[in-house]
């Protein structure tokens, strides 16, 4: 059997002892970081690693938030005052098909919705929330959801 320097006395004990013969410390062969936590690199950096943690999830949390601005409906304490246009409603509840478009200041009719199906990848590289549209003039162009929210209105059809 091998040996091994004690801990306490640092004298040469057997491997397998349960009790020092000379200064009769239990289990002389074993040291305090036996499992690695006592005086392992974890325990020395654990300050770090917890902020190094802490940080990684608030930069994920604020990387959630930005994806759900890019994608997601608008949110509700934020939103605008709701539109208040008889007969038109605001392209933020939703598009349809057919839709005929309205310039917002001045209500003059400019063209309809021909396709909700977005290309992809669309021209500004997000492949939901926009619709191809008709305008008066004949020419055809993509455009996002939230942006044409903020130029047109929808004419409600009865």
């Amino acid at each position: 059997m091998s040996h091994i320097m004690c801990r306490e006395c640092h004298h040469l004990v057997s491997e397998g002892a349960k009790t020092c013969p000379r200064c009769g410390i239990s289990w002389p062969g074993r040291t305090e970081d036996a499992d690695g936590w006592a005086d392992g690199w974890i325990v020395k950096y654990r300050g770090a690693l917890l902020l190094a943690i802490i940080l990684f999830g608030l930069e994920l949390a604020w990387f959630r938030h930005e994806i759900t601005q890019l994608a997601g409906p608008p949110i509700p304490g934020l939103a605008r005052a709701v539109d208040s246009f008889p007969g038109y409603r605001s392209l933020d509840r939703g598009l349809w098909l057919g839709a005929r478009l309205h310039d917002r200041q001045s209500r003059a009719y400019v063209g309809r919705v021909t396709s909700l199906n977005c290309p992809d990848p669309t021209p500004w590289g997000h492949p939901w929330r926009c619709a191809e549209v008709e305008f008066v003039d004949g020419h055809r162009e993509w455009i996002r959801q939230q942006v044409g929210a903020q130029r047109y209105l929808a004419k409600l059809e009865r």
